[in-house]
């Protein structure tokens, strides 16, 4: 079972199913006023095309951006599997700005937060990810303030104290108490 330590922009994915909720309600419509097979046909497509957006942006919308599972760090960057990193291999995270890679150059800095890997993890550096969600060069994972929950000190404290909580229960022997 997977916890999620960082969101996915849940604002920008409301607003972005008004399309699919456009599509329904004039394929809805269109059906409803139809008098021919024609009609009936570009209703179902409309209908369809809005069914199929409408939950591929559901499953976009419940994707997090950073979360923990077995002792990996699962870094969803791309479309496809999350990267999974070791969590001793994540050292802290960091506040950051970076450009927001938007339309129209994507220039404006957003905020961001960076994740810091060790240094001697050389078999982590350098991943393919999507350029509008973040970067991932060298040992630094960049994720991208446009795209995840809002970026500030509370939630830089809560990845931090968590990543520690983590560490601190994995270097536990089996059976012993916290302290």
């Amino acid at each position: 079972m997977r916890e999620v330590w960082l969101q996915g922009n849940r604002r920008a994915m409301a607003v972005s199913l008004v399309v699919p909720a456009l599509c329904m309600v004039l394929g809805g419509g269109i059906w409803v006023g139809a008098a021919g097979a024609a009609a009936r046909w570009a209703a179902s497509v409309l209908l369809g095309l809005g069914a199929v957006l409408g939950v591929s942006l559901v499953v976009l919308w419940r994707t997090p951006r950073l979360a923990y599972s077995r002792g990996e760090l699962l870094v969803y960057l791309r479309s496809s599997m999350p990267y999974r990193v070791p969590i001793e291999a994540v050292e802290c995270f960091l506040f950051a700005e970076g450009p927001s890679g938007l339309a129209r150059g994507g220039k404006e800095p957003t905020r961001a937060v960076l994740v810091r890997l060790a240094e001697g993890a050389r078999e982590l550096r350098d991943r393919q990810v999507h350029p509008a969600l973040g970067q991932w060069r060298e040992s630094h994972i960049l994720i991208r303030g446009t795209w995840c929950e809002p970026i500030d000190g509370s939630l830089l404290k809560r990845l931090n104290d968590r990543l520690i909580a983590v560490k601190r229960e994995r270097s536990m022997p089996r059976g012993s108490a916290p302290r």
